[in-house]
């Protein structure tokens, strides 16, 4: 039930640029007087789509996102807390732990269970920023109102203990190892993007994996994951999203008496959000890996900058218009150049994503074409950034992409099940709803020299770590995709999306 970082910030980015068990139930509500669907009620509402859209936002942390003809309810809890929240600034795997351990005796009925209803489905993920929790079940006007309620009370139990013994505090441990192993220690690129990421953001949790190593994952106690929970499971430190046939003022009411009800203590801040200094140097790394199928390349580079006061929307706006140029196939983009036009490489993908403000890392990952030399691949994908950079992005391209983000942002608003999980992947982010409903505004609005000004950042000083993978002596290489991030434990997404993780290191 990991969810690999990158996944969050990657999901919202595919789709607006190609884009268990609580003992408490009911509390006295009649359920007679909650209606499963109604038309939605005046409240704030908004998008970053430019105009009004789906969601409702029926308290500080709770939202809806109606659909009337949705055959199914799906409800998310995110707890804007992972593992670089962890005691000594070290991911040792405690927020993902915890996260297995509260499925655990939420009724007498479901005692080990992540589904909370029996013909429902449920899961849960963890980033270095967040952990968040997933339960769909089928809609049914006669009984939604009292899942609901179920629902509700289920996600402010999470929030409020944690109720696991020894002995299955010992089985959960167990499974999380057996999943180190299905996902890391069965997976070469996995194991060498532990390396890759160590090397390029040393000494920081935000570079190292979400579900931890195996030496701390044996180390594990309940107790310490109780202190977690204490720390960071409060009321004013998750948010809740709701998608289906539901009415937003029978929301309302159940998280007044749920939700709002919990006590309102304060969480810790983020010490990850504090910036860091990383020293400007090249690494290279390599590995031969027996089960490698594939020559695999990696170039990754972390930049910082001074963040100015209102410059942040800005940066961001140009960095969503350049990531839908990277992923393109404009012309002099990565595919039409590295790919098509020098048939250097025969898969690539390039990227940008935040580590944190004033932060920013630029990815690169490839499969060499045959017979191309790996260390010419990376080269190239380093020349190509240069030579970007120098060159910018020029009006009409810019124009073109903002046009292209626009009009996947306004389909996305008729789509409310994908939309409630692009704003589950937004506010896991640790994004809020304001900056959310700014978005278009900024994206249309910002300049063809904000997006240059960020290109010449990426090709500037900075700390950059390069990577080769190769099969072992002998063995047939095949094409593979490039560094999949697809995460473990995602239902609560379409199947090939990513879940919010966070947009860095490999957990």
């Amino acid at each position: 039930m990991v969810g690999y970082s990158g996944g969050a910030a990657a999901f919202v980015r595919s789709a607006f640029v190609n884009v268990a068990r609580v003992g408490v139930v009911g509390c006295g509500l009649a359920f007679a007087g909650i209606a499963p669907w109604s038309a939605p009620a005046a409240a704030q509402t908004g998008s970053g789509m430019g105009k009004s859209g789906p969601e409702v936002r029926v308290g500080a942390n709770v939202f809806v996102v109606p659909e009337a003809k949705a055959r199914s309810i799906t409800g998310w809890l995110i707890v804007k807390a992972g593992c670089a929240d962890e005691v000594g600034g070290n991911c040792t795997g405690i927020a993902h732990y915890l996260e297995h351990l509260l499925f655990i005796n939420r009724d007498d009925e479901h005692r080990s269970k992540v589904a909370f209803f029996p013909d429902g489905s449920g899961n849960g993920w963890t980033t270095h920023r967040a952990t968040a929790y997933f339960q769909r079940f089928p809609s049914q006007p006669a009984t939604d109102g009292e899942r609901l309620d179920k629902l509700m009370a289920f996600f402010a139990g999470l929030l409020t203990d944690v109720r696991v013994d020894g002995p299955q505090a010992e089985r959960e441990r167990n499974v999380v190892l057996q999943e180190y192993q299905q996902n890391t220690g069965r997976n070469p690129f996995a194991r060498f993007s532990v390396d890759l990421n160590l090397a390029l953001m040393p000494n920081e949790p935000l570079g190292q994996r979400v579900i931890g190593s195996p030496e701390t994952i044996r180390a594990f106690t309940p107790e310490v994951a109780r202190a977690f929970h204490k720390l960071w499971y409060a009321r004013d430190n998750a948010v809740i999203v709701l998608h289906g046939p539901i009415d937003p003022v029978a929301i309302k009411a159940l998280a007044d008496i749920h939700i709002a009800a919990l006590p309102a203590n304060k969480s810790p801040d983020n010490l990850w959000k504090t910036p860091r200094q990383y020293k400007a140097e090249h690494v290279m790394l390599r590995t031969r890996e027996k089960d490698a199928r594939q020559i695999g390349v990696y170039l990754d580079k972390i930049v910082t900058y001074q963040p100015t006061a209102g410059g942040t929307g800005e940066m961001r706006a140009a960095q969503e218009v350049l990531s839908a140029f990277l992923g393109s196939r404009l012309k002099e983009s990565p595919l039409e150049n590295l790919m098509e036009r020098d048939g250097l490489v025969a898969q690539a993908r390039l990227g940008v994503s935040s580590v944190r403000e004033g932060t920013l890392r630029l990815s690169f990952s490839g499969v060499p074409a045959d017979g191309v030399d790996p260390e010419k691949a990376i080269e190239a994908a380093r020349a190509y950034i240069a030579d970007l950079a120098r060159r910018g992005l020029d009006q009409g391209t810019v124009d073109r992409l903002k046009l292209r983000i626009a009009n996947e942002r306004d389909l996305l608003a008729e789509q409310p099940g994908l939309y409630a999980q692009a704003l589950v992947s937004w506010l896991s982010a640790h994004y809020s709803h304001e900056d959310w409903l700014a978005r278009r505004a900024q994206a249309e609005s910002v300049s063809v020299a904000a997006v240059n000004r960020l290109l010449k950042l990426l090709a500037g000083p900075g700390r950059e770590v390069a990577g080769i993978m190769l099969p072992e002596a002998g063995r047939a290489t095949r094409p593979a995709a490039t560094r999949g991030d697809a995460p473990a434990g995602s239902d609560g997404f379409p199947t090939g999306a990513q879940p919010p993780p966070q947009v860095q290191a490999q957990p």
